[in-house]
């Protein structure tokens, strides 16, 4: 172990947690990028972490684009970031309205805070480096061409997946079998490609076995179920603090290698004049709609190949071709 624990920390579990961390924010090309995974019950900071991540990423990366998923129906987490320091991309086939939620739903105005998008190419050209681009697709299943494209842009780029359980279902069929096997497979790369990749989910018996099978670095928070195989123990788990004020602790696993404890002290709270959801669209196409049945989607036909704006680096259209 680091002799970094000795001499700077009061425990190896410190150290470890320091060094994990580390290894997080480092942008170290021989390294690459990570897969993290956080996990724990509700109001355990999961989310809050991953917004760190990201204020860390502006911080230090303002050159750099960071891409966030945030769930319909739902409170926008990105907007407990600091004002000016995000924006919302809607694919431009779809019409999201934004909701205050509070007695009657009124709609919120926001012109000249979303932008519009075509293709994958038009999508990374216009988000802003330095903020937190909150991405809503037509198709969810794009985020998976997404992270395709990503990986031959050549540069860092940053994904937040918020509940991502919702993204890549356990059990799926037919298409979204082969198209989540797909994305697994891109996963598993982003080390190489400069990616990093943060997750959400509060069940890990949620996500598909081949996606977690990807993860780099678990984050266990209070209510969190460690990995069988997995060098935390769900008794260590179990007696972790949870402190609205100081912030959570939690304990991080770097795959098979390392653990530590520590604690997160960024706290984030929802602003009362930003507090906002996305109402889906009736045209646009959930996870759910291909579980209900694996072979279609839309408008009753198969998951149609060559969508516009999948393209990669070149501007070549990407295909699905394993259906």
């Amino acid at each position: 172990m680091s002799k970094l624990s000795d001499r700077t920390f009061s425990s190896r579990q410190e150290a470890n947690f320091a060094y994990i961390m580390g290894r997080i924010r480092k942008q170290d090309k021989d390294m690459g990028g990570v897969f993290t995974e956080s996990t724990g019950m509700q109001g355990a900071a999961k989310t809050s972490a991953m917004l760190s991540f990201v204020d860390d990423n502006i911080l230090k990366h303002p050159d750099q684009k960071n891409f966030w998923r945030n769930t319909y129906d739902s409170p926008l987490q990105f907007t407990k970031l600091t004002p000016g320091s995000w924006e919302i991309l809607v694919e431009d086939s779809i019409d999201v309205v934004f909701y205050e939620r509070k007695a009657g739903l009124p709609p919120v105005n926001l012109e000249g805070l979303v932008k519009k998008f075509s293709s994958f190419s038009e999508l990374y050209e216009i988000a802003t480096p330095g903020k937190c681009s909150s991405i809503f697709f037509q198709d969810e299943t794009s985020w998976y061409g997404f992270l395709k494209y990503l990986r031959k842009t050549g540069e860092w780029s940053h994904v937040f997946f918020d509940e991502y359980g919702e993204l890549f279902p356990a059990n799926p069929s037919g298409a979204l079998y082969r198209m989540i096997m797909d994305a697994s497979t891109d996963l598993g790369e982003v080390r190489k490609c400069f990616i990093n990749v943060h997750a959400t989910t509060q069940m890990t018996s949620d996500v598909d076995y081949r996606v977690r099978g990807k993860i780099m670095i678990f984050i266990y928070f209070p209510g969190a179920r460690v990995e069988s195989r997995g060098l935390v123990k769900q008794i260590a788990v179990n007696s972790l603090d949870l402190n609205p004020i100081k912030g959570n602790q939690a304990w991080m696993e770097l795959r098979q290698h390392r653990y530590g404890k520590g604690r997160f002290t960024q706290i984030y709270k929802p602003r009362e004049y930003m507090d906002w959801m996305a109402r889906r669209p009736d045209d646009a196409v959930r996870i759910s709609d291909y579980l209900k049945d694996p072979y279609k989607s839309r408008k009753g036909g198969r998951p149609r190949k060559n969508r516009p704006g999948d393209e990669d680096a070149d501007g070549k259209v990407l295909t699905y071709d394993n259906y």
